[in-house]
């Protein structure tokens, strides 16, 4: 919990800290973190790693605050920034986005909105997610994808 607040900057809304209960928020975003106990609701086996295939998006107001914090911590990332163009039926948003590790394997997409624009005509093969630039460097470039996580302390 403590690098959710203290590295991706949610805020302790309430916790229950004898079922190792924790309610976190970050703008309108809203996670529950809740340690394995006796009543915890468990629908399965929790064999690690935990997320499989889940990812969670988190728009956030700028991604930068957040990547500084984890590079000054010395934390890579699972995908640096990049600034993407996602298509959302007829419009098309413009974001810097980057991807976070939790402990426990889930993937954190932390997304900055730029701007919007009508989608461009789909024919299926196009994709629009084709124009990579990092932000930092100023490149356009496909990103790197490696694997890490935080510790959720």
């Amino acid at each position: 919990m403590r690098s959710y607040c203290e590295l991706l900057g949610f805020q302790v809304r309430y916790k229950r800290p004898e079922n190792g209960f924790v309610y976190l928020c970050l703008g309108t975003a809203q996670i529950i973190l809740e340690e394995e106990h006796s009543d915890a609701w468990t629908v399965g086996s929790l064999d690690r790693p935990l997320e499989r295939g889940v990812s969670f998006q988190i728009k956030v107001d700028a991604t930068a605050p957040i990547h500084d914090r984890f590079r000054l911590a010395s934390i890579a990332l699972f995908h640096d920034p990049n600034e993407v163009w996602d298509r959302q039926d007829e419009i098309e948003h413009e974001q810097i986005e980057m991807l976070i590790q939790d402990p426990d394997g889930y993937l954190l997409r932390l997304t900055e909105l730029l701007g919007m624009r009508p989608a461009r005509a789909y024919d299926g093969t196009a994709n629009v997610r084709q124009r990579w630039f990092d932000p930092i460097s100023g490149l356009a470039a496909p990103p790197p994808r490696r694997s890490s996580s935080f510790d959720a302390g």
